[in-house]
């Protein structure tokens, strides 16, 4: 399932090509498991999930220090904005 936002260049793209290959690793397999005698069958595992990796800025404290501002992409409008990941994993 797939339930984090993403921006449609992403998803649209790169990982919409590795979905793809995923469904025929899957189709493969169970195909191998049909044609095999044999009493066991095998299992694709797929975990997939969101990263954030923040952008940061150097900036000046009201203190004269320097400190650090993270910032996200969010969709949506205040209060209801959702952040969206800046990366994506698939462990297959």
């Amino acid at each position: 399932t797939n339930i984090s936002p993403q921006i449609p260049r992403v998803n649209r793209g790169n990982w919409l090509r590795l979905e793809e290959f995923v469904r025929d690793v899957v189709v493969a397999a169970d195909k191998r498991n049909d044609e095999s005698s044999d009493e066991e069958e095998t299992e694709t595992w797929v975990v997939s999930g969101p990263i954030w990796l923040s952008s940061s800025k150097t900036n000046q404290t009201s203190s004269g220090g320097e400190g650090f501002r993270y910032s996200f992409d969010g969709i949506g409008k205040p209060p209801s904005i959702v952040s969206v990941p800046t990366h994506f994993f698939k462990v297959i």
